[in-house]
């Protein structure tokens, strides 16, 4: 064997011993959450679950107007925290952890999803600036932060990007259109709630 392809098989074989980690962390991720959705018996008809923080997932029944949040600082027992729709005060968009819309009950739609009905994916970066002059050329973090009727756990962010790319990257649009889809979500539950 040349020197050039042992090289490359340690390249290879490194990368690989990388991503061990991060299948395993997945995997568990996944079988954590599972067993907590079954073990408090919510049937999730959509769900969220970020790839950066456990507690960052979202679960919501439409048959019983519910809404599921992970809070792993209550302990795997009671880990699930369940709203009515009705709970649901208002639904924040939140770039590089600035908020940059904002829906509440009784309010309309803010620019952040008008931004991203007109624009696709990326509008929902460019609709949310539309009230102001400040231009995003790098994306640390894209969220949702949702209000709830609940005096113990009133506030829970839903991470769907995180990191530091430029903001016309192909996984912030994937990204913006996931946080986008979930906006509308909350959007449409407190819309039915008023």
């Amino acid at each position: 064997m040349s020197d050039l392809t042992i090289s490359l098989l340690s390249i290879a074989g490194f990368i690989v011993a990388l991503m061990i980690p991060f299948f395993i962390w997945n995997y568990m991720k996944k079988n954590t959450i599972d067993k907590i959705v079954k073990k408090s018996n919510f049937i999730a008809s959509k769900k969220y679950v970020s790839e950066y923080l456990l507690s960052s997932s979202i679960f919501i029944n439409t048959n019983d107007e519910k809404i599921a949040m992970i809070d792993i600082s209550r302990g795997l027992e009671n880990a699930l925290i369940t709203y009515n729709f009705s709970q649901l005060i208002s639904a924040e968009t939140i770039i590089n952890d600035e908020s940059l819309s904002k829906t509440k009950r009784g309010s309309q739609l803010a620019g952040g999803v008008i931004g991203g009905a007109l624009l696709g994916p990326v509008g929902l970066l460019a609709g949310a600036l539309s009230g102001s002059k400040k231009t995003i050329s790098k994306v640390k973090k894209i969220a949702i932060k949702l209000t709830f009727q609940d005096l113990d756990h009133p506030i829970h962010e839903i991470i769907f990007f995180e990191g530091n790319l430029k903001a016309d990257s192909f996984i912030l649009e994937i990204s913006s259109k996931e946080a986008e889809e979930w906006v509308g979500r909350m959007n449409a539950i407190i819309d039915m709630s008023d």
